[in-house]
């Protein structure tokens, strides 16, 4: 994994990560969730996925600019890899492959681990 850009950005910077769940929408049997890139510091995400029939998924979205994925944390808890995130776009969507009424809650960091600004909008409930 490439890691100089945290380094520029941590320590050289005042910039702050702040990243939010704009909008999970229905799309037929699959559930479309916007984030966007509140902060200007860019970071990767774990987002964490409940559903309703208990199970968990794990969803990483690394930056381009890392040139790689972290490996997978919690073995027991189904892991998936999407595509990098630009460093320079303002938002991001990805498919969650179950229809929204399966959803329970969707959380960005849930270990916490990020130095997110804000992290009043990193959770979904419908």
């Amino acid at each position: 994994l490439e890691l100089d850009w945290f380094k520029e950005y941590f320590v050289y910077t005042t910039r702050t990560a702040d990243y939010g769940i704009k909008s999970v929408e229905a799309n037929g049997q699959e559930t479309m969730v916007r984030l966007e890139k509140i902060g200007i510091m860019p970071m990767p995400l774990d987002i964490l996925v409940t559903y309703k029939d208990g199970t968990q998924e794990y969803f990483n979205i690394a930056l381009r600019i890392m040139r790689g994925n972290k490996p997978q944390e919690f073995p027991d808890i189904k892991y998936t890899v999407l595509a990098d995130w630009p460093w320079t776009h303002p938002e991001y969507e990805f498919v969650i492959p179950v229809s929204m009424d399966q959803v329970e809650k969707i959380e960005i960091d849930p270990s916490g681990r990020m130095a997110d600004a804000d992290r009043s909008n990193n959770n979904w409930q419908p």
